[in-house]
């Protein structure tokens, strides 16, 4: 086929200068559009309608459809070759009429039915110019009046045999596998062969299987017997023209823009991740689907200013910044992460960062603990340096901030001389404590800062009398042997307790 320089744009056109070129892939591809809705409604592939002269003339004799489609296919064309297109329809014309001619004269060499797997080869082999064309006149009139594309699809199995063994030669498998890729491919052929899916996330998964077993079809997806005789047959023959359509039908649905399991954002983020990791199990599959750009635009559709606040949603800076992260680590393509990216440095830019971080009711204790946790995200989430750095520098200004600012407002309480804590087991006085920090001493061991400490602490008073173990971290040493530590309590009920004692009323809000 004449593809010319001009024309290599148009992935989809096809240039027909001979006959032949009519038969090739591309060219029956580009007759299954221009004749969609004719070939469907007369369960019609475009092998039999080339390969009959009967359903070729039906359309032909048709003005309206005829001249319709005759005028659409000559103006791309002409534009492509830069003609008139009152010249490329006369060639076009010239080369279906002779196409016509050449089927009516492949008609009449044909055995009288039926045929089977054996006679096909034998006819493909019978000219070495237009055997294969012949065979398929043949195919056409075993197919011709099927009432479904359940009906076509048995008849070839009938041809083929068993579909778990190579009964029939290569000649002759690889003209009915072709009829067979038609099938799958014409519109609505897989809802009536594989039968309805839950969604297109799911009719990835069950076209997937067909390939190969080690991609599982969801276990609520019936599986019909043509399914099982499909799976079979590509799987142990990977008939070439049967897999190319299975490839082209996965790659129609990534391009479609209907969501693949739901409209809700964060739901379809979570289908798509899926739905991505899928396919790239098998990087050479993914690269022969090209996976890559169609769901490079979905994420672009999806990821969007608009969308944010469905993806990340929540009241406080922190959560949000938190799945932010999480989402850039997950999105795929640039675009997608970089609005992504800017909304997180937005979050943490802004003045009100600190107040907004977390809800009110949230512990100072916890809401370190959430900011630590995002810092440590921010170093593995790859980030580029500069954006890192600067997220980061903003975090750790709060981070300081709930290390010493709020534990320098949390009120105190003064001991009385039996509290005290043991530090390795020593029994040291406990000068006062508070919900976050403990003050003890004189301590006659060197401490230093930042330094852990495992503590036994003991307070007994006429509002509280409690023993607990906690775990410290050194913030001051003092020259008359005070030490101030900040400290945790992992005992939940405890530590609910101590907040009781010292914020009564914002544990009974809690």
């Amino acid at each position: 086929m004449n593809v010319p320089a001009a024309a290599s744009a148009h992935s989809n056109l096809v240039l027909c200068e001979t006959v032949e070129d009519l038969y090739t892939p591309r060219g029956r591809a580009a007759l299954a559009r221009a004749c969609r809705d004719h070939l469907e409604e007369n369960k019609l592939i475009p092998l039999e309608l080339l390969s009959s002269s009967e359903q070729a003339r039906l359309v032909i004799n048709s003005e309206t459809m005829f001249g319709s489609l005759l005028q659409q296919v000559a103006i791309a064309q002409a534009q492509a070759l830069k003609q008139s297109v009152r010249d490329r329809a006369k060639k076009l014309t010239s080369i279906i009429n002779q196409a016509v001619t050449q089927t009516t004269s492949f008609e009449r060499k044909l055995p009288p039915p039926p045929v089977d797997a054996a006679g096909l080869s034998k006819l493909a082999e019978s000219d070495p110019l237009y055997g294969e064309r012949i065979a398929f006149v043949a195919l056409a009139r075993h197919l011709a009046f099927s009432r479904s594309w359940t009906e076509k699809t048995e008849r070839c199995f009938a041809l083929l045999g068993r579909p778990d063994k190579q009964l029939a030669d290569a000649a002759a498998q690889g003209i009915i596998t072709a009829a067979l890729a038609e099938i799958m491919l014409v519109r609505t052929g897989v809802p009536e062969l594989l039968g309805k899916a839950r969604n297109p996330m799911h009719r990835i998964a069950q076209l997937l299987s067909l390939l190969d077993a080690r991609f599982a079809l969801p276990a609520e997806e019936p599986v019909t017997e043509i399914a099982e005789k499909l799976t079979a047959l590509i799987r142990s023959q990977q008939p070439a023209a049967l897999r190319d359509a299975v490839v082209q039908l996965i790659r129609r649905l990534l391009d479609n823009p209907i969501a693949f399991a739901a409209e809700e954002p964060s739901e379809e983020f979570r289908a798509t991740r899926l739905v991505y990791e899928t396919l790239i199990r098998d990087s050479a599959l993914a690269l022969e689907i090209g996976v890559a750009d169609p769901m490079e635009i979905r994420m672009r559709r999806l990821v969007t200013r608009e969308n944010l606040t469905r993806l990340v949603p929540g009241a406080y800076s922190g959560p949000k910044l938190m799945q932010a992260l999480m989402l850039y680590e997950q999105t795929i393509g640039e675009g997608a992460r970089e609005i992504l990216l800017k909304y997180a440095v937005y979050m943490a830019e802004h003045r009100d960062f600190a107040k907004e971080f977390a809800d009110p009711s949230t512990s100072t204790e916890e809401k370190l603990e959430m900011a630590l946790e995002i810092r440590a995200k921010l170093a593995t989430s790859g980030l580029p340096d500069h954006r890192r750095e600067k997220l980061t520098l903003l975090l750790d200004g709060l981070i300081n901030q709930l290390k010493v600012g709020e534990q320098r407002r949390a009120p105190r309480t003064m001991c009385g001389p039996e509290d005290h804590v043991v530090v390795e087991n020593i029994k040291v006085p406990l000068r006062n404590w508070s919900a976050l920090g403990l003050l003890f001493g004189p301590l006659s061991a060197t401490l230093d800062l930042g330094q852990k400490l495992h503590l036994t602490v003991r307070i007994k008073n006429p509002k509280i009398s409690i023993a607990f173990d906690a775990e410290a971290e050194v913030l001051r040493c003092g020259e008359d042997g005070l030490v101030a530590v900040k400290y945790h309590c992992p005992d939940r009920q405890i530590s609910k307790m101590i907040q009781q004692y010292f914020d009564p009323v914002g544990a009974a809000k809690g």
